[in-house]
């Protein structure tokens, strides 16, 4: 149904919350769920109110809402994955972040800012648990990332510092 999003939660076995969302133009549709953003699990914020907007996905079809669903979904549940983690379930957590990464790399490419806020989740998560050769890279590749897009004095290219000092 192109004006409902289904979200599936870590641990469940099927879509559990639903988004009523309404057409907002050609390939854009707006609606409203509490979802915890990447960038305010980043910084540890609480669940807030998330406008959900898919905009210039392609056409107004099912493919191009199916596949930007999608997408919202993997970012949803690697949110989810990283709170888990950080209460001590890393080894659970890390799976979840590590195939969002995969799917967001293999349809963006390995230097898209899209990647940065899995870069950093899975870099904490091994921090977490003093997996410090497997954090490094990460850290590394935010770096390179956030400065490419943002430049070398970038807020983002700083926290990819701060995390790599503190590796």
């Amino acid at each position: 149904n192109m004006g409902r999003l289904s979200v599936t939660y870590p641990g469940e076995s099927g879509p559990s919350h639903t988004s009523q969302l309404r057409n907002a133009g050609p390939g854009s549709f707006v609606g409203e769920l509490p979802v915890k953003t990447l960038i305010g699990a980043l910084f540890g914020c609480n669940y807030t109110n998330a406008v959900i907007k898919f905009t210039k996905v392609g056409l107004h079809t099912q493919n191009a809402y199916d596949q930007a669903a999608s997408l919202f979904q993997f970012d949803f549940r690697s949110v989810q994955a990283y709170s888990q983690g950080m209460q001590g379930k890393v080894k659970e957590a890390l799976p979840v972040l590590q195939e969002g990464l995969a799917v967001k790399e293999k349809l963006y490419g390995p230097s898209h800012p899209q990647l940065l806020p899995y870069y950093f989740l899975l870099a904490q998560l091994h921090q977490a648990e003093g997996s410090y050769p497997e954090e490094i890279p990460l850290y590394r590749k935010a770096l390179a990332v956030c400065e490419q897009a943002y430049g070398p004095a970038s807020p983002c290219a700083g926290l990819a510092l701060t995390g790599l000092s503190d590796s």
